[in-house]
């Protein structure tokens, strides 16, 4: 457990008088967490920006280089040019997210040169909660992307090339060989895609038909089981990867299982694929092609498991991890 959240549930909840209840965070220079009045989170950075504008989107309010007044420590104490970073909704799912962005902004704010970067910093921040309705088909989007990755052996190899960006548009890429991963529940192969998804004819498709169980896992334990696997860095890439997902219900409600037989996980190039064709004489005029991809039983492609059910199978690992 990080420093942060065991200040916010320690504390558990707070009615007094003052605004505020905050305790010093160990290890953290200036650094306090604790409960509003209202008993919301709030991370608390002393002496550290210039006053300017509060920031507020859905979830998340930062007042910044403000006078703060809290109870500290079981005393009334007053805190000037305080960073003050508000999470608006009670949600304990949520809280785990926020303690560790709070945990990491302080090295971030130490590493900022000026007070437009710091500004700009924290607007991203607040845009990380400016949260979108999170629908069910989000969910197991982001489940069927995390579970593929915890079939690699060397699953922070699979999370670095997770939405990296550097190269293309799949959800795992390189240079060589790219991976965009289709989850979908019913007993169809059937896909909604976009033809950038497609543009590489070495790429593959991995298609995940899935069920919801109650003995199957739900994105919350998913996420838990991996984060333990991962250095860091990339435990905070899939934290703020999941952050919005976090305000659903069916972020720890939603148990998916993967489906077995002929729905079985399997993989295809994209060279195998049919896919729309745009005419030449649109194509400058077109910027995204959304479709509907039916993959057939009789499609080429290949088990992306064993005979286990848990691991990759051989094709699979030659053809995903040897390039």
């Amino acid at each position: 457990m990080n420093r942060v959240l065991d200040k916010f549930q320690t504390i558990g909840s707070y009615s007094g008088s003052s605004a505020y209840l905050v305790e010093p965070v160990q290890g953290l220079t200036g650094a306090y967490a604790g409960r509003s009045s209202t008993n919301r989170a709030v991370f608390v950075l002393v002496d550290r920006i210039s006053p300017n504008r509060p920031i507020q989107t859905g979830a998340l309010r930062i007042d910044i280089g403000v006078a703060f007044e809290a109870q500290i420590n079981g005393e009334g104490q007053k805190l000037d040019r305080a960073l003050v970073v508000e999470l608006l909704q009670s949600n304990s799912e949520l809280e785990v997210y926020f303690s560790e962005i709070c945990a990491a902004l302080e090295l971030q704010m130490s590493n900022l040169n000026n007070q437009a970067d710091i500004l700009s910093h924290l607007r991203t921040l607040a845009e990380l909660f400016g949260f979108k309705q999170v629908s069910r088909e989000m969910v197991k989007g982001l489940w069927g992307e995390l579970k593929f990755a915890s079939l690699f052996p060397n699953m922070p190899d699979a999370i670095g090339r997770w939405h990296d960006g550097s190269f293309g548009r799949v959800d795992f890429d390189s240079k060589q060989l790219g991976w965009e991963i289709k989850t979908v529940e019913g007993a169809e192969r059937k896909h909604r895609l976009n033809l950038s998804q497609l543009s590489r004819p070495d790429d593959l498709l991995v298609s995940l038909c899935v069920e919801e169980s109650p003995a199957g896992q739900s994105l919350s334990e998913l996420i838990d089981e991996v984060i333990p696997l991962l250095p860091e860095d990339l435990q905070f890439k899939v934290r703020i990867r999941a952050l919005s997902y976090s305000s659903s219900r069916a972020f720890s409600q939603l148990k998916l299982s993967l489906q077995r037989n002929e729905l079985r996980p399997r993989a295809y190039r994209v060279d195998e694929l049919c896919r729309p064709e745009v005419p030449e004489s649109v194509a400058d005029y077109v910027s995204t092609v959304s479709f509907t991809l039916l993959i057939s039983v009789a499609t080429s492609g290949f088990d992306l498991l064993d005979i286990s059910g848990t691991a990759l199978s051989g094709q699979a690992l030659e053809l995903l991890l040897d390039r």
